[in-house]
């Protein structure tokens, strides 16, 4: 497992997505049959904010700052309380997140479904 506090912002995105090293690893073991595999795996590039590591402390972050829910106030404070896991989280990520057609702004439907689905493998909210 990672050690998140000395994880560069760069390993970040692998330690989001913990089945890829799973999938690596029986990829390895599995008898190959053809050709033999040249190419090596690549770092993740982008970071799974849904897990649960990164989540809660979003979900958090969002409470504290309601009833208006500003995507800016809660960049801040995420980057303020852990500037290494959240050096990549932009505003405007934030904002697609947050469903603002009812009276007060919440998470959207679709944010909730790919929270709760977390960093499940081969799971896709449409």
């Amino acid at each position: 497992m990672h050690n998140v506090s000395h994880a560069g912002a760069s390993n970040i995105a692998e330690i989001s997505r913990p089945f890829r090293e799973l999938k690596e690893h029986s990829q390895k073991d599995k008898k190959v049959e053809g050709h033999p595999r040249i190419s090596r795996s690549k770092q993740a590039k982008y970071i799974n904010w849904f897990t649960p590591l990164l989540w809660g402390e979003i979900e958090c972050a969002g409470k504290c700052w309601e009833p208006q829910m500003s995507p800016s106030d809660i960049v801040c404070d995420l980057k303020m309380k852990n500037p290494i896991l959240f050096s990549k989280l932009t505003v405007q990520v934030v904002g697609r997140w947050i469903d603002r057609s009812g009276e007060k702004p919440q998470w959207s439907n679709r944010t909730l479904q790919r929270a709760i689905i977390g960093n499940l493998p081969g799971s896709h909210v449409k």
